[in-house]
């Protein structure tokens, strides 16, 4: 295995500048939120809750149909595992210094968030002094993601499974090479663990350049054809005047509340759907582009300026994301950042919607660049009645500044460069990959074919190695925690043949069946894993799939019994109120914070669960008080609304007065406006 030593970034200076282009290491500060260590406990679904197919008007054609659906979740019961969730931040900001790489050249300016998923966090026009993306000037995590943490702003790159990146919070590996011309090129990459699979990201900027490009490669190392998953999420600012235009004339549409269905570009039922100050919901909008066209997408201010990007042909999707201008929607805006500053999402993917991912054949490789650049139209013509013209003048002009072919032409000279490994790495990512290498190598398969992208042996730590020691003796190692989990099925075949027959191991052993849809046999593992060790994360394990399968008296015993076991765990705090509230035991999840410190209520979710016990025993005084005007679930997740379902029930029961509460009494309370502070809804 290749081992490429590292020169911490603290120690480099900026890159000498080379005909216009260079490149620079170094650490800004911004107002942040810590992101806080990730969660111990393995997440767990129900099964019946996996991938829900989503609901297709009949009016949408048969050829945007073929493959919605694939792909799009993981293995039943956790849609993030192998990874841990990341949700124990809070928000609570003070200034973090955070590591980028700046990339610049006459024109452009680029700064890359080397720690954070290499989220492209600024670009700069230099001339008119315009940031072409909306910068977030604070780090404030928020529930969005696949691991439940996620950040808004700039451009982040989104792969594997359906959703924000699992690694969206993780450094990568970074490196600086050299373009044959002597300019350098930023190059980042990772092993994506949920598909297996490793990606990479070369970042060009050539001298004289007024676009930024980036080259993206991925290859499937398996003997066969797996579902993959990629869309670059770009955050723009919105106003009333922006107006985001793709070369398409049709949309499927997801309003959020009844599926996709089609709609027409740019006016549908009587609304121009390309301005997005006029959704008065959260939405949807994939720009069906037709076959052969060039694909892009701009969004376009009153003077006819703003972003474009546009790729080679691999990337053809297209997407406008909208928060919508509904108080829940523009709740949403200001959670995310700090003062008013609204944003919209443009995106480009590789398949046509965020609800199918594309046949990755086995052994192949994939790439294309895409690519990032000022855009200046007439403004009549972008905001006139004509959306043909509109959308030919703004053609006219990416065609004169960066023609198609020149962008296929730079693909195809980049290959070599694509695969020279790099001389130095300046920043070391996970040892997950140079796991994978170990294994495949002990196993007599195939390495990845990602030359350019290696996974040295000296990042390999204290989360890989009871994997090691299983890979190499066969048994967990007896002073190791449980701290790092694992679902592909390579591993799961070889613990399952192992004779390892502690309690760590039969833990594993259930939380992989659990993953393969096996609840049986997770629950005998579970079991064991008790019998061989009382372990708190085996008795929750066993409530929790309890709780699945409506043995609720069952489940509320052992969680409780596990939140005995390790009482200073946020997570399982909450998970032990909730299963106690959802089978009515409101009184005895009032004595659970009664034992635990208070300051516990101070954290936001288990605040919102005491006031559910305290308005299921009738406490409404109390109840109200604790949905004040200070409450803040720093995780609350997209979609959820157990805010505002908590206001309404607390309107029926104060105007019920301690009495029966009628269905009148309830349309009456749902009426009643829900306050800011409590309203994340995104559809009506």
């Amino acid at each position: 295995m290749q081992d490429t030593t590292v020169d911490p970034i603290s120690t480099l200076k900026p890159t000498k500048d080379c005909s216009g282009t260079r490149l620079a290491w170094k650490d800004i500060q911004i107002p942040a939120a810590l992101l806080g260590s990730s969660d111990p406990l393995p997440q767990m679904l129900p099964l019946s809750e996996v991938a829900a197919p989503v609901k297709v008007d009949p009016d949408v054609p048969a050829e945007l149909r073929t493959y919605l659906g694939y792909g799009v979740g993981n293995m039943p019961g956790d849609p993030c595992l192998p990874y841990s969730l990341q949700n124990n931040y809070t928000r609570e900001r003070r200034p973090e210094s955070f590591r980028v790489a700046i990339l610049e050249n006459e024109h452009l300016k680029a700064t890359v968030m080397l720690d954070y998923g290499g989220r492209l966090r600024s670009l700069l026009h230099k001339a008119s002094g315009r940031e072409l993306v909306e910068v977030n000037p604070v780090f404030q995590p928020a529930n969005l993601g696949i691991r439940n943490a996620w950040f808004s702003g700039g451009i982040e790159w989104n792969y594997g499974v359906r959703g924000h990146t699992p690694l969206g919070c993780e450094p990568l590996f970074a490196a600086e090479i050299a373009h044959p011309e002597g300019w350098p090129v930023l190059r980042l990459w990772e092993y994506e663990r949920i598909r297996a699979v490793p990606f990479q990201l070369d970042f060009l900027l050539p001298p004289g350049s007024e676009f930024l490009h980036v080259r993206v490669g991925l290859s499937n190392p398996h003997a066969q054809t797996i579902p993959f998953y990629w869309w670059s999420n770009i955050a723009v600012p919105e106003a009333p005047e922006v107006r985001v235009l793709a070369p398409a004339t049709s949309a499927l549409r997801n309003k959020y509340s009844g599926g996709l269905e089609m709609a027409n570009i740019p006016e549908q039922d009587g609304r121009d759907l390309t301005y997005s100050v006029r959704s008065p919901h959260s939405a949807d909008v994939f720009f069906h582009i037709p076959d052969h066209t060039r694909p892009w997408i701009a969004a376009l201010d009153k003077a006819g300026e703003g972003l474009i990007q546009t790729s080679t042909a691999a990337q053809r999707g297209r997407k406008l994301f909208v928060w919508g201008n509904s108080q829940g929607g523009q709740q949403w805006q200001q959670f995310l950042t700090e003062g008013n500053r609204p944003y919209i999402e443009i995106q480009a993917g590789v398949a046509r919607t965020q609800y199918e991912s594309f046949p990755f054949p086995a052994g192949a490789r994939l790439g294309w660049i895409e690519s990032y650049g000022l855009m200046k139209a007439d403004p009549k013509t972008v905001h006139g009645s004509d959306w043909a013209k509109a959308l030919a003048v703004v053609e006219d002009k990416l065609k004169t500044a960066l023609p198609a072919e020149e962008l296929e032409a730079l693909l195809e000279a980049t290959d070599d460069l694509f695969d020279t490994p790099p001389e130095r790495i300046l920043q070391h990512g996970s040892g997950w990959g140079a796991l994978e290498s170990l294994r495949r190598e002990a196993t007599g398969e195939k390495q990845m074919a990602m030359p350019g992208s290696p996974f040295p042996e000296a990042t390999l730590g204290k989360e890989q190695r009871p994997w090691i020691h299983l890979l190499e003796c066969g048994t967990f190692p007896h002073d190791v925690s449980a701290d790092s989990w694992m679902t592909q099925q390579h591993w799961i075949d070889l613990l399952e043949k192992s004779d390892d027959d502690t309690w760590l191991a039969w833990l594993h052993r259930g939380v992989m069946r659990y993953h393969q849809g096996d609840s049986s046999g997770a629950k005998t593992a579970w079991q064991t894993s008790l019998d061989r060790k009382e372990n708190y994360l085996a008795m929750r394990n066993l409530g929790k799939l309890a709780c699945f399968e409506s043995r609720h008296e069952e489940a509320a015993r052992l969680l409780k019994q596990a939140h005995d076991m390790e009482p200073a765990l946020e997570s399982l705090a909450i998970e032990c109120v909730g299963v106690l509230l959802e089978t009515g035991h409101a009184a005895e999840a009032l004595n659970v914070f009664d034992r635990m410190p208070a300051s516990a209520t101070r954290q936001g979710r288990l605040r919102v669960l005491k006031a559910k016990a305290a308005l299921a025993n009738g406490m409404t005084e109390h109840a109200a008080e604790l949905l004040g005007a200070d409450l803040v679930i720093a995780d609350i997740r997209e979609g959820e609304t157990i805010l505002n379902e908590l206001w309404w029930e607390l309107c029926a029961q104060q105007e019920a007065k301690g009495g029966l509460i009628t269905e009148e009494i309830r349309r009456r309370a749902r009426a009643i406006p829900v306050p800011a502070h409590l309203d994340f809804r995104q559809t009506a």
